[in-house]
């Protein structure tokens, strides 16, 4: 594996990561504690569905997709990478359609940056607390 893959890989790592932790936080947010834990055992299952659905699709599509397809000009020489590109315009086409689905689930209020810059102006006016 060369650098590039290792650098995708990371970035996909980190956006799998950060959309694990914003499906999260949306459960705390929209749902009410009662129904909190049936929310997130509902989600794991309709995830594990789709996994072993998406790995089922993909094998199939790995063995039954020429080794050399030509779409538009651009020729892989390995099925396996139309089976990643499907998958790639697949997942953008899902978070395109859902974009306009999303809303904010509660009202936001300041954040407490008053006392946080007070705490650092402090700093600066005191010469005799150090860093």
């Amino acid at each position: 594996m060369n650098g590039g893959d290792s650098r995708a890989n990371g970035l996909k790592g980190f956006a799998w990561v950060g959309f694990n932790l914003s499906v999260g936080n949306f459960a705390y947010d929209s749902v009410s504690r009662e129904r909190r834990s049936l929310y997130n055992a509902l989600r794991k299952v309709l995830t594990a569905f789709a996994l072993v659905a998406g790995a089922g699709l993909g094998g199939f599509l790995e063995t039954h997709v020429p080794a050399t397809i030509r779409v538009f000009g651009l020729s892989l020489g390995n099925s396996l990478l139309w089976v990643f590109l499907v998958s790639a315009l697949a997942r953008l086409n899902t978070a395109l359609a859902f974009i306009p689905l999303l809303r904010e689930m509660r009202a936001l209020t300041e954040g407490p940056r008053r006392g946080l810059a007070r705490l650092f102006s402090n700093r600066r006016r005191n010469p005799k607390v150090t860093a």
